[in-house]
């Protein structure tokens, strides 16, 4: 979808992720839980295909809710840092 994006000439493209209760209604129960790590992935993969043509960020709305851990709440930090300078999440220093 984000190389499709890039070839139409997409300047800026969001990954959204489904999240229960985000009127999924009888779906609810099989999406995953929602977790940081995969999101970061997701984002640095992705990231790569945009080729420095488009402005990649990943919503993030709610995702406060979810965090259990200074780790994951660390990882929020970098994947932000990493959409404003639009580099892959490891290139961020903590």
């Amino acid at each position: 979808s984000v190389r499709h994006a890039v070839a139409r000439g997409a300047r800026h493209i969001s990954l959204i992720p489904a999240r229960r209760g985000a009127g999924w209604g009888e779906f609810n129960a099989d999406l995953p839980e929602f977790s940081i790590g995969p999101l970061g992935d997701l984002y640095d993969q992705t990231l790569e295909d945009t080729g420095g043509q488009s402005c990649l960020t990943v919503d993030l709305w709610n995702v406060n809710t979810t965090v259990s851990s200074l780790d994951e709440a660390r990882a929020i930090q970098r994947l932000n840092a990493a959409m404003l300078r639009q580099v892959p999440t490891h290139a961020v220093e903590d």
